[in-house]
């Protein structure tokens, strides 16, 4: 709540310092807590604390939402995700009352659900489009610990991501297409970086869902020629190692860092990767 609170009042008081903190430090920092350490990030999440406070407070309806409402809010979950994350070029990026007003709109959206649906159902586990990614990088994380929003597990959702996490065959019966979704994020994130906010939106969409479309097709290929390999793996890495490629000389840019800095970015970070893959290998060769 109280990075929330920090984030709303930067954007309004000091605008460019605020878009400085959303886009070149939590956001980037979330793909690593991802795969480290996912319970981490869902403490820490403010629209997920949010989401809490009715529940806290004795106030939620607590209903229940079907199995088949929330594979569409999943679904809803994607959508949001492919369309907004284009639309930093256009706008988020740099228009800081737009993202403003758009978190106050997110969080309303969110103490709503809270208030009326069981637990973290209906936008935690549903139409957040920050889920799928967290699910995805989440893959390499052996944590079993539900995070501190789940200390009393309500059972609020059907064949929960969080309790069959390394389940792949569950995750994939309960979100349609989880495995093309991976298949497809490499050539997602490519796309977003070598676009520009000088693009037009057909441009600048055509670009990230070709890319994307194209990551697809190769490791679907990959996947179906070669199905022992466990394509999904190399898939989230590659992910993973190309956004902060891309991601980090930004950063460094955006706060003036020097070069060597960045250097050491760069190996900090790959660093961090590499022994969580060789950990999770290590550690849970069935699952790998």
């Amino acid at each position: 709540m109280i990075i929330l609170a920090v984030v709303l009042v930067t954007l309004a008081v000091y605008p460019d310092m605020g878009l400085k903190l959303v886009w070149s430090l939590i956001i980037p920092a979330a793909p690593l807590i991802f795969f480290l350490m996912p319970n981490v990030w869902v403490s820490l999440c403010p629209f997920a604390i949010v989401q809490s406070i009715p529940r806290r407070m004795n106030i939620s309806r607590g209903r229940e939402l079907s199995g088949k409402q929330t594979r569409w809010l999943r679904i809803l979950s994607w959508g949001l995700l492919v369309v907004l994350v284009p639309a930093r070029h256009l706008v988020f990026n740099h228009d800081a009352l737009i993202l403003l007003l758009t978190t106050l709109v997110l969080a309303a959206v969110v103490f709503y659900s809270g208030y009326n649906y069981k637990g973290l159902s209906g936008w935690c586990m549903g139409a957040c489009p920050i889920r799928p990614v967290e699910m995805m990088y989440g893959q390499f994380n052996l944590e079993r610990h539900r995070p501190e929003v789940c200390t009393d597990c309500e059972q609020c959702n059907d064949n929960c991501s969080r309790s069959h996490i390394h389940q792949r065959e569950v995750l994939e019966a309960n979100n349609a297409g989880f495995k093309y979704f991976i298949f497809a994020f490499p050539g997602f994130v490519v796309g977003y970086y070598i676009c520009g906010p000088e693009m037009s939106a057909a441009s600048l969409y055509g670009t990230v869902y070709g890319l994307s479309a194209a990551s697809l097709v190769l490791f679907y290929l990959f996947d179906r020629f070669w199905p022992q390999a466990k394509i999904m793996n190399y898939a989230i890495i590659l992910a993973l190692v190309t956004y902060y490629a891309f991601a980090i000389p930004g950063i460094a840019e955006v706060w003036a860092l020097p070069d060597a800095t960045v250097s050491f970015m760069f190996a900090i970070t790959y660093s961090i990767i590499a022994l969580g893959v060789i950990r999770f290998y290590r550690q849970a060769p069935a699952a790998s």
